[in-house]
C-alpha cells in the first residue's frame, strides 16, 4: 500500500516534531541567577496593573452609582424630551448595564444625554 499522506501535512508534522524536540532539549529551569530579578519585576508589574485596574473600576462604579441616584431623584418631567416612561427606561438601562458589565458606558451616556442636557431644578 502506498503512503497517502499529503505533502503539506507531512511537512507540517515534520515541523512540529522538530519544534517539539528543540523545546524538549532545552533545560526546563533557567539558571538561578536570572530567576529572582525577572520574577520580581513581573510580580510587581502585575500588582501595579491590578491596582490601577481596581482604582479605575471603583471610580467607574462610584460614577455609575451617582448617575443611578440622580436618575431615581429626578422627576419624570426633568428628563429631556420626557415621556411617561423615560425615567423607567433610564433606570432599566442603568441596572441592566450593571448586569452586563458596561455600567461605566451607560453612566457616561446618562451623564451627557440627561444630566448635562437638563440640570435638576432646585427644590424650594
Amino acid at each position: 500500500m502506498a503512503n497517502t499522506t499529503p505533502a503539506p501535512l507531512a511537512a507540517l508534522s515534520l515541523f512540529f516534531l522538530m519544534l517539539a524536540t528543540r523545546v524538549l532539549a532545552q533545560p526546563a529551569v533557567p539558571p538561578p541567577d536570572s530567576v529572582n530579578g525577572s520574577a520580581d519585576a513581573v510580580l510587581y508589574g502585575w500588582l501595579v496593573c491590578l491596582g490601577i485596574s481596581l482604582v479605575i473600576g471603583l471610580a467607574g462604579f462610584i460614577f455609575w452609582l451617582v448617575m443611578l441616584i440622580d436618575c431615581f431623584k429626578r422627576e419624570t418631567d426633568e428628563f429631556p424630551k420626557a415621556t411617561e416612561n423615560t425615567k423607567t427606561i433610564w433606570i432599566i438601562v442603568l441596572l441592566v448595564s450593571w448586569l452586563v458589565g458596561l455600567f461605566w458606558f451607560a453612566a457616561i451616556l446618562y451623564c451627557f444625554m440627561v444630566r448635562r442636557a437638563l440640570p435638576r431644578r432646585a427644590r424650594v
